[in-house]
């Protein structure tokens, strides 16, 4: 055979190695065969063809098992031969391999630098027959975009992903992009598109028997379910997705799924599960150098830190997190990472910089079109005035917040709905507002209700005692 077909044929076995999750395997294969190259009865540059491509097998296969460093080594070797030889089609896999590594680590920039860079040089070539590779640039594009919270050019990537992967008949790229759309919908808070892409796309990952995607997707979907309020369909395909993963060495998704263990546990208040889970998350983005990881998990940390009242422990958590979102460039994280500084800041006195943090974070999340979270923002600057002894620019706040609240009642996709409530609550009743005891009567039926669908009786126990704005809100409500 060729070194191109050699190459066509060394694709479908990375396919096969990656959606099995064979990642050791393959990399040991890949590192035997490039040792082994110089034996071979080939010319100098048929060797050289035929060493790029393993080395790109082998980066992905390195990515996977979140050796970045080593992956970017060799996917920069890839680069210097495929630019020596004007080879488009390795450049782009060069620059994918790459764009994966710097994604992967958080470096969102410098991944939208060189994943660009590959989809450019091949869509200005066109080479016959290497549609996948396109789509698979596309889809790491939309993901990195959508690290950074621009949701409008990551649906179009994705869009343009799903259908290349379907005119070529790759129904495991159509998973992933189903996958991708899922997140976004999530994302943008859209949880019935959200769960309908996500179903898609577990429905064609158990089909085909795809260990990884079925873990990526599973992990999603448990996200809606608990966005939704089902805490016992979250925990439930959570557990279905850590039952995969012990088959399977993939820590970034291990990561994921413990700061997703960590994050429902904690807004169930069993803050000593969730902080065991975070921990462990924690450990997981230190050891690959997951960055943006280590801003997630710290934010959330954090706010489980400010729960039980340990500000200053909480505020250093966010505000590392806030610092390795800037170095990222995550707009996102940083967004969040701002406001949980700014309740911090709030609950230690520290007003003046507790109002500006929270207006910092207002306008990120007002640009990225986060507005449930935006809301949360916003009731927490309305008490952080009404605690400056500012009540009436309090009541401005939630005057405007109301009508909102009315048309979003449940604040599905916010990280503590019931705080909105009783940030707004103590405004009201603060001025004297007849509207107080309104707000409060409907907090504390959702709050019940929410109750009402916990199977487990200690959790449920849990949820209505622990959560301090919970436990404000039925206190006040008796």
């Amino acid at each position: 055979a060729t070194p191109r077909c050699a190459g066509w044929r060394l694709a479908r076995v990375v396919d096969f190695l990656q959606r099995r999750s064979l990642f050791q395997e393959g990399e040991a294969a890949f590192a035997n065969a490039l040792a082994a190259l110089p034996a071979a009865s080939l010319a100098a540059r048929a060797t050289g063809w035929l060493q790029a491509r393993l080395q790109i097998a082998q980066a992905g296969m390195l990515n996977s098992l979140t050796q970045y460093q080593e992956a970017a080594a060799l996917a920069r070797a890839v680069l210097a031969f495929a630019t020596a030889h004007q080879d488009t089609l390795l450049v782009a896999l060069g620059c994918l391999q790459w764009g994966t590594a710097l994604y992967r680590q958080g470096f969102f920039d410098d991944a939208l630098t060189q994943l660009g860079q590959g989809l450019a040089t091949l869509v200005s070539a066109q080479p016959a027959g290497e549609l996948p590779v396109e789509a698979d640039l596309r889809l790491r594009i939309a993901a990195t975009l959508l690290e950074k919270g621009e949701l409008a050019p990551a649906r179009a990537e994705l869009e343009l992903a799903l259908a290349i992967y379907r005119q070529v008949g790759l129904r495991t790229g159509e998973g992933d992009a189903l996958t991708g759309l899922g997140w976004l919908e999530q994302r943008a808070m859209n949880l019935a598109a959200a769960q309908a892409h996500l179903t898609d796309a577990l429905t064609i990952q158990r089909e085909l028997n795809l260990q990884h995607g079925v873990t990526l997707t599973l992990i999603n979907l448990a996200n809606v379910h608990e966005l939704q309020g089902d805490f016992s369909g979250a925990y439930n395909l959570r557990r279905e997705a850590l039952d995969v993963l012990e088959r399977i060495d993939d820590r970034f998704h291990r990561s994921l799924l413990n700061h997703g263990l960590g994050v429902m546990l904690s807004r169930l208040g069993d803050y000593a599960q969730a902080h065991h889970y975070y921990e462990r998350a924690l450990a997981l983005d230190r050891e690959i150098g997951d960055s943006a990881g280590i801003a997630w998990t710290q934010n959330n940390l954090g706010l489980l830190y400010h729960h039980l009242g340990k500000f200053e422990l909480a505020l250093a958590l966010h505000q590392d997190a806030l610092r390795i979102a800037r170095e990222q460039g995550a707009r996102t994280i940083e967004g969040l990472a701002l406001s949980r500084v700014g309740q911090d800041l709030h609950a230690l006195g520290r007003l003046d910089e507790a109002l500006a943090a929270l207006q910092a974070a207002i306008e990120i999340q007002q640009e990225l079109h986060q507005t449930v979270w935006e809301i949360e923002s916003t009731a927490e600057l309305a008490t952080t005035y009404l605690d400056g002894a500012q009540p009436e620019q309090a009541l401005t706040l939630v005057d405007a917040l109301l009508p909102r609240l009315k048309a979003n009642r449940t604040l599905h996709g916010a990280r503590e709905p019931f705080r909105v409530y009783w940030n707004c609550y103590s405004v009201l009743a603060a001025n004297h507002d007849p509207r107080a005891a309104g707000l409060l009567a409907a907090a504390g039926d959702d709050l019940r209700g929410q109750a009402d669908s916990i199977q487990d009786a200690a959790l449920r126990r849990s949820f209505l005692e622990n959560v301090p704005a919970h436990r404000l809100i039925m206190r006040a409500a008796a």
